[in-house]
């Protein structure tokens, strides 16, 4: 729909009052679709409106019931908008309905990690290796968690395996983020600058 074009643009243009006046009008004629909320949700953290981001999620993943990737979606924003008791329904509600879920096993193991409940993230994680021990999902929920566990090299050896798994600027971001809270700045650059030659197109990187 060109209004959702109109909100990701004025997002990535800091155009904050326009992308917010479209979503809401969104939001208002269909109040009870919630893809249609989910733009509202992420203007306002684009603004750093932190409680209305929670706020609107919230309702969204009420209205998406079992819809499973559009929880994970809800969830995953939630998650941003550090409201991980929020991010946990829709992990739930996304498991009901597919219990082997490969991104919904992903939302629940970090958001359990967020929640500090490590026995439920370190179960959802061994689900996860369990059921998809090759898929990139896994090595990048398990960087993640060690991240947010202060494991800082664990971290960068699961992002370069993600990484190998899928080639993506991000996650070399990420390898090179946690080399440098791991206090290796020469391995981060070394990295990057090896990154970069192998794709010089990437500027995301740089």
């Amino acid at each position: 729909r060109p209004a959702l074009a109109l909100i990701d643009l004025g997002i990535t243009r800091g155009d904050f009052d326009s992308a917010l006046t479209i979503a809401k009008q969104l939001t208002s004629k269909y109040s009870d679709q919630a893809p249609l909320m989910i733009p509202l949700g992420r203007v306002y953290l684009a603004m750093g409106d932190r409680a209305s981001a929670q706020q609107t999620l919230r309702n969204a993943a009420r209205i998406a019931g079992y819809d499973a990737p559009l929880q994970v979606q809800i969830g995953r924003l939630l998650l941003a908008a550090v409201h991980p008791d929020g991010a946990a329904f829709c992990a739930q509600m996304a498991l009901q309905a597919k219990p082997d879920d490969e991104a919904a096993l992903a939302l629940q193991a970090e958001t359990e990690t967020v929640r500090n409940d490590a026995a439920r993230a370190d179960a959802a994680l061994k689900t996860l290796a369990t059921k998809y021990p090759s898929g990139v999902a896994v090595a990048l929920t398990s960087a993640n968690i060690a991240m947010a566990r202060g494991q800082y090299g664990a971290a960068a050896t699961a992002y370069r395996q993600a990484l190998n798994r899928q080639p993506s600027s991000a996650t070399a971001i990420s390898v090179v983020q946690a080399h440098m809270a791991a206090g290796e700045p020469g391995k981060a650059i070394a990295f990057l600058d090896g990154w970069l030659k192998g794709h010089a197109e990437d500027r995301t990187a740089l």
